[in-house]
């Protein structure tokens, strides 16, 4: 072990090295100007450090040899800090300074060659290694914490996420619903209204021609010869068919506007029952097969009774094939 004359001594030379630290740099100062000692301050900071350590450490692990080395070029530190502290612009100073800085560079490696060996063991002993072994698993533990949390915390927000975008879509399914409903609503009153426009015209022209039928009939005298009562019944024949046929074409118009309002209350009541059914299902693919579904309920024309053969729409198979085809290019 080492001896207690030769730990004093260091710790000793330790203070005094590090007393050049508290005081004004050493590196650059005003006086200077260019002629500095920037080349030797990484050797000055590195002699700060090892007098730092040297005076904490546990040195009565030293044995005589090494302890006795480290006292003898230590000696060398303090008096050519001393010499740097005292420079002054006299003479040849760029000589003189890189003289010091040379000097000074060689006894620091000496220095480093005879203290840097037992340093580890030194700090080990100090308990500086298993201090921060026990601080690196801290870290770690802690950084796990973190990691855990982080992820707990990503984990809650991509359930509010889903939440949100669920909600929204449902609030979307809804409001389009609604509009759209709402659209064939609109519609399907509208061509109420047209419809009994044209039906009434459609009884208006069936009373006149009924009134203008019963008056040739009855108002045709036989008296007159032949040809002129020919003349006269086609003339009236003629008006009584254009009447009829206007009638009759009020009457298709009037069936064809009612077989269109009914196909539009049957959309707005098949949209209502669709967002039903799709909040109902709870899986995604029976949800396709209800829009599908719904869609060939929408855009399919169904038989009203109105027109013959309402029932056949190719155009409305179409559209439920060009919506499943969207439904897979979207997958």
């Amino acid at each position: 072990m080492a001896k207690a004359e030769s730990i004093a001594k260091i710790k000793t030379l330790a203070t005094a090295i590090l007393q050049f630290e508290k005081g004004e740099s050493l590196v650059t100062r005003s006086p200077w100007g260019s002629i500095d000692f920037k080349a030797a301050e990484a050797d000055i900071k590195q002699a700060y450090s090892l007098a730092a350590d040297l005076g904490t450490l546990p040195l009565e692990f030293l044995s005589d040899t090494a302890s006795e080395q480290i006292a003898r070029h230590m000696e060398n530190i303090p008096p050519i800090l001393k010499q740097i502290d005292d420079f002054k612009l006299e003479g040849d100073a760029a000589s003189t300074r890189n003289n010091l800085v040379i000097n000074f560079h060689s006894h620091i490696d000496a220095l480093m060659n005879v203290a840097g060996p037992p340093l580890p063991y030194l700090l080990y002993k100090r308990g500086d290694i298993a201090t921060n072994i026990s601080n690196l698993e801290n870290s770690i533990q802690k950084t796990q914490g973190l990691y855990a949390g982080a992820e707990k915390w990503v984990a809650d927000k991509k359930l509010d996420i889903d939440t949100v975008l669920n909600a929204a879509r449902d609030l979307a399914s809804k409001s389009g619903a609604a509009v759209f409903g709402s659209a064939f609503k609109a519609q399907a009153d509208a061509l109420e209204m047209s419809a009994t426009t044209w039906l009434k015209a459609t009884g208006a022209l069936a009373a006149i021609t009924l009134t203008t039928a019963l008056f040739i009939f009855f108002g045709t005298g036989l008296e007159s010869a032949w040809p002129e009562a020919v003349q006269k019944m086609s003339t009236k024949l003629i008006i009584l068919g254009a009447l009829g046929g206007a009638a009759i074409w009020c009457g298709r118009i009037y069936r064809a506007l009612k077989h269109q309002a009914a196909l539009n209350r049957h959309r707005e009541l098949s949209i209502q029952t669709l967002e039903a059914f799709r909040q109902a299902a709870v899986d995604d693919h029976v949800k396709d097969a209800v829009v599908l579904e719904a869609t060939r309920s929408v855009f399919g024309a169904g038989a009203t009774g109105y027109i013959e053969g309402s029932d056949a729409n190719p155009v409305g198979l179409n559209v439920v094939d060009m919506t499943k085809n969207m439904g897979k290019s979207a997958k």
